[in-house]
């Protein structure tokens, strides 16, 4: 996810073009966290924020360092974007690629297993990230 763990209520950074132009944008000192985190690790990361269902968002997270290889698919069955219905989208990924060891990092109780639950006032802290070590295997001090 993106809201609520790469940002807060008081980022002051906006996206600053295209559509979402006025959008909270990404918290320096929370992408900072998560950068110095990642770059530690050899893992990937598959984007399941809403802020995959629009593409001009993508130079943006880029340009932050936020980089992936993959989005989940829509569930185009479900009329909202709730917590239940990426869920689902999560554990349709997971069940079509193969993956031994996974994190979900997010603000919303997504109905999965391995969620580690950010708040959307704080976002990302390092404790979240101990325990996505967990889940990902890593024992590694951070």
């Amino acid at each position: 996810d993106i809201d609520g763990v790469l940002n807060k209520p008081s980022t002051k950074d906006k996206i600053g073009e295209g559509p979402n132009k006025n959008a909270t944008g990404i918290d320096p000192q929370l992408a900072k966290v998560y950068l110095d985190w990642r770059t530690q690790r050899d893992c990937e990361v598959v984007l399941s924020s809403t802020w995959r269902l629009h593409p001009t968002l993508y130079s943006y997270l880029n340009k932050k360092g936020i980089e992936w290889i993959d989005v989940t698919q829509r569930d185009v069955s479900w009329c909202n974007q709730s917590s239940g219905e990426r869920g689902r989208e999560i554990k349709a990924w997971l069940a079509d690629h193969n993956v031994t060891h996974y994190a979900i990092l997010d603000d919303m109780a997504v109905k999965h297993n391995h969620l580690v639950m950010t708040s959307y006032k704080h976002g990302l802290q390092k404790k979240h990230l101990k325990l996505v070590d967990k889940y990902l295997g890593y024992d590694i001090d951070f």
